[in-house]
């Protein structure tokens, strides 16, 4: 229970204490808060996006490279011919954010140590900024990954693997994480994505079943010289760079009475990232009062660009 501050000291009966004359002193240091390290950063391209588009536009529009055709050939036959073909991908620059700090100049003066706070407001918007990022993007992408890659039928090739649905989500356990990961490999080799740069992202609640599953905790299998629980980071698993975040949204399946993630496996460059203005500054001069204030201003976006590069696991998280 927390205690309010004041008369700690008991003092005699009869003895004035003079507590509204003393001055309190504050720790140099502020109390420190906490975030999620962001990952937007890892699972996007922000190289794929034209540099113009930072100095002026909206939007921007990606071509697919064309597909050719391949025919049969016999002897003396007339040709058949291919005509150039291509899709257009169009993506707008619409999102926007920003934090807004008043102070009226009298507050601001009578504050010892202003600067230090307001520095600290500053610097707790832009984490925050980034909070919020990440969790658009962790809503947002899964479900504009390719229908082939999700579902309990997924492959393009196979439909042989189940990656969960509305109703019948995966159980990932100590025992199933590896199998369900190999899964979201094979649906991505399937859509011929590169081995090399993928990603999956869990929530950090998983992490446990990688500390008790025994195949990654036995040095011998893992291929290293110490098993998995005694690193400092995890190892590449199933030809994925794993990564953990408390920033993944958790969602409730009313048909099984549980709580459900939607995990994302892919390569970077499926989703392009832009941040098209950031603006930081100090208003001073209201016409209206005699008030001050710090703001800040985001524009960004980010879009699928290719959604046969993601895959999407809907599991619930058992833990023993």
């Amino acid at each position: 229970m927390q205690t309010k501050p004041g008369g700690v000291l008991p003092s005699a009966s009869g003895y004035q204490v003079y507590n509204a004359l003393n001055t309190p002193i504050y720790a140099k240091a502020f109390l420190a808060r906490f975030y999620a390290d962001s990952i937007a950063g890892a699972i996007t391209s922000q190289d794929i996006i034209p540099a113009e588009l930072k100095q002026c536009g909206d939007q921007v529009t990606f071509r697919v490279a064309p597909v050719g055709e391949i025919f049969d050939y016999i002897n003396n036959q007339d040709l058949e011919v291919s005509t150039l073909n291509t899709e257009l991908k169009t993506m707008v620059v619409k999102r926007g954010k920003y934090w807004n700090l008043k102070l009226s100049y009298v507050d601001e003066k009578r504050t010892c140590n202003i600067k230090e706070y307001i520095n600290e407001f500053m610097e707790n918007s832009t984490l925050l900024l980034r909070q919020h990022i990440d969790r658009e993007i962790l809503t947002e992408v899964p479900l504009l990954a390719d229908p082939y890659n999700k579902g309990i039928k997924a492959g393009i090739k196979s439909g042989a693997y189940n990656l969960g649905q509305l109703g019948q989500p995966v159980a990932l356990n100590k025992e199933t994480i590896l199998t369900k990961l190999s899964h979201l490999s094979t649906v991505l080799d399937e859509q011929n994505v590169p081995e090399k740069g993928r990603y999956v992202v869990l929530p950090t609640m998983a992490k446990t079943l990688f500390y008790t599953n025994p195949l990654l905790n036995n040095a011998g299998a893992a291929g290293t010289s110490k098993a998995i629980l005694l690193s400092q980071q995890f190892l590449d698993v199933a030809g994925f760079k794993v990564y953990f975040t408390n920033n993944m949204p958790m969602y409730f399946d009313p048909q099984v009475n549980q709580q459900t993630f939607l995990i994302l496996a892919g390569f970077k460059d499926a989703v392009g990232f832009i941040t098209q203005l950031t603006n930081q500054e100090v208003i001073d001069k209201d016409p209206r009062s005699f008030d001050k204030y710090w703001r800040g201003l985001t524009i960004y976006d980010f879009d699928v660009l290719t959604p046969e590069k993601l895959a999407v696991l809907y599991a619930t998280i058992e833990i023993e």
